[in-house]
């Protein structure tokens, strides 16, 4: 349970910095950290998917719930990011916030695709956890 608190904590504590809500000059640093989390994301949910349909000996419900506080951390700190900073982006410069919370998940691209597979990787987190869950607590008394 240390390791996994020490991880999340390596992990969460830097990603609070991205989401600051004013301007700054190094912008396009942060934009290509947070795009960088965001493939790590995405592979961290494929591996998620893989575990639920073929789940092996080992029970991986610590790894479920890390991936599902990973992926709630990264889009609390990237949807502030891309509101606070919209006139960055091409296309988000006169859209409302809610705006580009939909263009962020449903504009037409390969970008899109990747933000479904982390969507169905959350859901399939939340069934593992409520399918392996109670044993997972069984096995550890």
């Amino acid at each position: 349970m240390k390791k996994i608190t020490l991880l999340s904590s390596l992990i969460i504590l830097p990603l609070f910095c991205f989401g600051a809500i004013g301007r700054d000059s190094d912008i396009d640093v942060k934009h290509q950290v947070l795009s960088l989390i965001n493939y790590v994301l995405v592979v961290v949910s494929l591996i998620s998917i893989r575990q639920f349909f073929w789940p092996g000996d080992r029970n991986n419900t610590i790894y479920q719930a890390f991936n599902m506080l990973f992926t709630v951390v990264y889009y609390a700190i990237s949807l502030t990011f891309i509101m606070s900073h919209r006139i960055y982006y091409e296309g988000y410069e006169s859209l409302t916030n809610l705006g580009c919370i939909r263009k962020f998940f449903f504009d037409f691209d390969v970008s899109m695709v990747l933000q479904l597979v982390v969507v169905f990787s959350f859901i399939i987190n939340i069934l593992y956890i409520t399918k392996y869950g109670k044993r997972f607590y069984l096995d550890m008394v």
